[in-house]
């Protein structure tokens, strides 16, 4: 079963361009070697879904070790590429480099229809004794209301693989708006959650936007997007 990546083939948006403050250079305020499990929040702010192919279509991805050569997780939103394509809902898979290991699908709900819809959601991933984790869960938006409230899961062989080396910049270098991204006005990783053996042991609050819809194609820094929010701003209507 082969995978299928679908281009991006719009004209006036800028995909998949990380313009996040730059990570920090210091030693993080917990011991790396420590964590076992990380959460990162979500924010996707939908311009106008077309419901008949299934747009926009979000892909995000996350890694233990900031690497897609070994074990690494993706998270399909509106689409499911596997086994074979379908628009709406959702799906997880794990991967092995360039092999699927594992793939769990969503329950059957349709593609987004909403306009002006803010869709929130969980990535997370976490290392067992001998497991490799990947999930997505406390989804929320207009056209699905709340979805994947109990996680839901894909997992593959942990290996020696070690939390050390994650990268919140990582996921969002790689997460995209594959198709129809002139539908999504923002797109951004909220915040993400460090946990040991023990519980929580930091939260980091620092906003990555990967994605941000413009008329036409330039750049626009975060310091920009801040100072001039109601150029920004839509009206979203929450349930």
């Amino acid at each position: 079963m082969s995978f299928k990546c679908l281009s991006c083939v719009v004209a006036l948006s800028i995909c998949g361009e990380a313009v996040a403050q730059d990570e920090a250079t210091t030693e993080p305020p917990f011991d790396p070697t420590a964590i076992v499990r990380v959460e990162e929040d979500w924010i996707a702010y939908i311009r106008n879904p077309d419901e008949a192919v299934g747009a926009p279509q979000i892909v995000n991805v996350i890694s233990a070790n900031q690497s897609t050569d070994g074990v690494f997780g993706m998270v399909e939103i509106n689409h499911q590429s596997k086994p074979q394509f379908r628009s709406g809902g959702f799906q997880v898979q794990t991967w092995i480099g360039e092999t699927n290991h594992a793939i769990v699908f969503s329950e059957e709900v349709g593609p987004l229809r909403n306009n002006y819809d803010k869709m929130t959601y969980t990535v997370g991933l976490s290392l067992s004794a001998d497991k490799f984790q990947v999930s997505i869960s406390n989804g929320r938006s207009r056209t699905w209301g709340k979805f994947a409230q109990t996680p839901v899961m894909a997992t593959a062989p942990r290996g020696s693989l070690t939390m050390a080396d994650y990268s919140p910049q990582f996921s969002v270098d790689n997460t995209t708006v594959n198709v129809g991204a002139h539908r999504v006005e923002l797109i951004y990783q909220q915040r993400v959650r460090y946990y040991a053996a023990e519980g929580l042991v930091y939260t980091d609050e620092t906003p990555r936007v990967i994605h941000r819809y413009q008329e036409v194609v330039q750049y626009v820094s975060l310091e920009d997007y801040e100072k001039n929010l109601s150029e920004f701003n839509i009206d979203i209507t929450s349930q």
